[in-house]
């Protein structure tokens, strides 16, 4: 069964073909896109394929249109912000970013009950990177943003903050509409649709997508392990991404089901006596604990200064730290290759 149908629909042909391009060249969003702007034309293609949804400009949204047979008719308004319904019509506001609009889209289409649509699977499972360090300032998250924008030059990435304080709204200057309680509250409810959501909530970060930490740090403390693990598992069997980093703080449930169930765990550590005994203390109880394979897995990571990393979240490639791991990424794929 091919992928789905997403067909755009909007007198100016120009902003029809454009909204097209930018769908088509996204790597995780499941469907194929056509675009129009003639009436005839749309409404031959409409008799002949299914369309599974349809994005209509509200000045070229008809009766006959209403009458096709098409599952969702998402009405695009010159007019109106926002996703409420207008006319008993879903509608979304034309004249935002397309990755707002194909976020609104993706969410209102995942939480439709009757959704049902085929929406493909990964070829392989995605691999699971960790990064976690009893230490604290040790550049951890700062090593997680640069390696995932790193990886997804190559392979298509996730990247998910699972810290108390993330910091990322006031980071990046966002307020966020979903974040990852919603996905987890959303897993729960109606898992079959769980991928669908992920693409309404995730964002961009160069050709890194990310999902918005939780906001409120009480809700890291009541997703259980198996939660954890049944996401990950959801995200690594369904979605395009070969790549999913975890930045794990200490107060999440099922911390060492999430380390092992790792294909690699980054640890960065200072030098400095106290943080060397942190360290110490850890991997003594991993071992006390029957913890070894976390140990096997783990790779530590002796920093010192980068430069380059206080230029901002989009120039942390090019800094030193981007350096430093693009050959930390070079001799892994040599001692496996």
């Amino acid at each position: 069964m091919g992928a789905n149908i997403m067909a755009i629909y909007d007198l100016d042909g120009i902003y029809a073909e454009r909204f097209m391009e930018y769908i088509n060249r996204s790597k995780s969003i499941p469907f194929q896109v056509r675009a129009f702007s003639k009436e005839e034309s749309f409404l031959e293609y409409a008799r002949e394929e299914e369309i599974e949804i349809l994005l209509v400009s509200e000045r070229a949204v008809t009766e006959e249109i209403r009458r096709l047979p098409i599952t969702h008719i998402i009405v695009l308004s010159e007019e109106t912000y926002g996703t409420e319904e207008k006319n008993n019509e879903k509608t979304i506001y034309k004249y935002q970013s397309s990755d707002q609009i194909v976020r609104e889209v993706m969410c209102y289409y995942a939480e439709q009950k009757n959704t049902t649509g085929h929406y493909g699977c990964a070829k392989e499972e995605g691999k699971i990177i960790g990064i976690y360090s009893p230490v604290r300032r040790s550049l951890k998250t700062t090593f997680a943003l640069t390696l995932g924008q790193i990886l997804s030059e190559k392979v298509n990435t996730l990247y998910m903050n699972l810290e108390e304080y993330s910091g990322f709204s006031s980071l990046f200057e966002k307020d966020y509409v979903g974040d990852l309680s919603d996905l987890i509250y959303f897993m729960n409810e109606r898992s079959a649709n769980l991928i669908l959501k992920l693409q309404g909530i995730v964002q961009p970060m160069n050709q890194l997508d990310y999902v918005p930490p939780c906001i409120y740090p009480s809700d890291l403390k009541t997703i259980s392990g198996e939660e954890w693990v049944s996401l990950l598992d959801d995200i690594r069997r369904k979605s395009s991404y070969r790549a999913i980093i975890l930045d794990m703080g200490e107060n999440i449930q099922g911390l060492y089901t999430l380390l092992g169930k790792c294909n690699i765990i980054y640890s960065p550590v200072r030098e400095d006596k106290i943080s060397m005994a942190k360290m110490y203390q850890y991997e003594k109880l991993m071992q006390m604990t029957g913890q070894e394979e976390i140990l096997e897995k783990t790779k530590k990571l002796h920093f010192t200064y980068f430069r380059g990393v206080e230029s901002g979240m989009d120039n942390l490639v090019y800094s030193d730290l981007g350096d430093y791991i693009r050959e930390l990424l070079a001799e892994e794929e040599d001692e496996d290759g």
